[in-house]
């Protein structure tokens, strides 16, 4: 299920999130959320980045999507929203 979030507090609390897009503006939340213990960055997804970004691993989004769902949320930080949810939806 796709929402628009408009507050940190509005993320699910304790569930493993991703941050999609290990640019500047991902970086920027993976470190305002490591301030809060109560939302916990995995890693990002990325279609142009791999291996590892601020030491953080960095996912495929076939590998996300092959996670279990509910499990996860992710949190979509680049510009490209559109084009992102409709990947992240097939």
């Amino acid at each position: 299920m796709m929402k628009t979030l408009r507050a940190i507090e509005d993320l699910p609390k304790l569930t493993s999130l991703y941050l999609f897009g290990a640019g500047e503006g991902g970086q920027a939340l993976m470190r305002l959320l490591d301030k809060r213990s109560d939302y916990p960055v995995i890693g990002f997804v990325d279609n142009q980045k791999t291996g590892t970004v601020a030491g953080r691993p960095v996912f495929s989004v076939e590998q996300i999507k092959a996670l279990p769902s509910g499990s996860y949320a992710v949190v979509i930080t680049s510009m490209h929203f559109y084009e992102i949810s409709a990947q992240l939806r097939h």
